[in-house]
């Protein structure tokens, strides 16, 4: 089963935020996953500058997990 469920589109990225709704989980968490590396994503620009989360690495990160 999929871990993101969008009404009619599946978007590519998604934002922190997004993805802690999405797990469960709070925004600090995510991120520390993102530096941990179990959570791969992308930051736009500098070091204060957005972050986001491939919508693949997002599933992958689930299935790993084991979660359903």
């Amino acid at each position: 089963m999929s871990v993101v469920t969008t009404a009619d589109h599946r978007r590519d990225f998604l934002t922190v935020a997004e993805v802690a709704e999405l797990l469960r989980c709070s925004e600090p968490t995510v991120r520390r996953r993102i530096r941990d590396g179990a959570l791969p994503a992308l930051q736009l620009g500098g070091r204060h500058s957005a972050v986001r989360i491939p919508h693949a690495a997002l599933e992958d990160f689930h299935e790993a997990k084991g979660d359903d």
